[in-house]
């Protein structure tokens, strides 16, 4: 895929993990929109298995996801499996909290804010993309 001025874009596999049906809508045709290939889940239970049988370049984490594992255990538990301990992980939310502010200091993923526009998805794909160079 390339952009307007020619050069080289990166088309990823994204798998979004996110509890809210129009949420998730949104965010997939965002990502879609710009070349993006991209699964959908709503459970913490279907996002760990999404990733034991699929290989993905991006994990799209809402913070809040929780069952037993609130959002940044959840993401720290992911990375701590191969192949995802090098996957870029990145947090959705709608508020900062001390909570997030805790997981932010690991310096391990990093966090974008919902609802997502075309300009936040860019600016993930941009980011993924600088992590590469």
């Amino acid at each position: 895929m390339f952009n307007r001025v020619g050069t080289m874009r990166y088309s990823f596999y994204f798998l979004v993990a996110e509890e809210s049906f129009p949420n998730r809508i949104i965010i997939r045709n965002q990502l879609m929109q710009l070349g993006q290939k991209v699964d959908i889940v709503a459970t913490p239970e279907d996002l760990l298995s999404q990733v034991a049988v699929n290989s993905y370049d991006i994990l799209l984490i809402d913070v809040g996801l929780y069952n037993k594992l609130y959002g940044c255990d959840l993401m720290g538990f992911i990375k701590k499996k191969q192949p995802y301990s090098i996957t870029p992980i990145v947090a959705l939310t709608f508020l900062r909290s001390p909570r997030l502010e805790k997981c932010n200091i690991t310096k391990e993923w990093c966090f974008f804010c919902k609802p997502l526009n075309p300009q936040e998805a860019q600016k993930i794909i941009n980011y993924i993309e600088s992590t590469l160079n």
